[in-house]
């Protein structure tokens, strides 16, 4: 079971400050990812088959690495890193019930856009433009709970919703 440790609720920033780790239900036992409390928008999601794990990781430090999507092995080990560059961000990724696959509203300087990314792959591999914000809706701010994500059972569609429309 997928956890963070030491959980501190954050507002206005990315979800919950501390550790992320793995709980084994069995055991009581945890194994934690990383080595330094970050922000995390979910807890520790295992993939479809349950060999990987996907860490939604902001560091706390101002000056330090930007937002990123760690994926783990099943041990602990990082084995990939998906990086955003200079002021790109993300929201909300999820992993398929059926691939190493997860989709994500994605932003950046130039648009906002819905993506999927292919693990083993390592790049993006699809995307389509999200819907238009109501004109009706000022101005706000909040964490990577404004835009939701959800597959189909069968690994083919996308639900993607969001905060800002009519």
């Amino acid at each position: 079971l997928g956890i963070v440790r030491e959980a501190k609720p954050v507002q206005m920033d990315d979800g919950y400050q501390g550790n992320p780790a793995v709980l084994d239900v069995t055991t009581g036992g945890q194994l934690v990812l990383g080595s330094e409390p970050s922000y995390q928008q979910k807890a520790p999601a295992f993939n479809f088959d349950g060999s990987l794990l996907m860490v939604t990781y902001s560091s706390i430090a101002a000056d330090s690495d930007a937002p990123a999507i760690i994926i783990y092995d099943a041990g602990g080990t990082e084995v990939h890193r998906i990086g955003f560059e200079g002021t790109a961000w993300y929201g909300s990724p999820r992993w398929s019930p059926s691939a190493n696959l997860i989709a994500m509203h994605r932003q950046d300087e130039s648009a906002a856009r819905y993506t999927v990314y292919s693990v083993d792959e390592a790049r993006f591999i699809a995307e389509s433009e999200t819907p238009k914000v109501s004109e009706k809706i000022g101005g706000r701010w909040g964490g990577g709970d404004m835009w939701n994500t959800e597959w189909s059972r069968d690994g083919q569609r996308i639900l993607y919703s969001f905060m800002w429309g009519d």
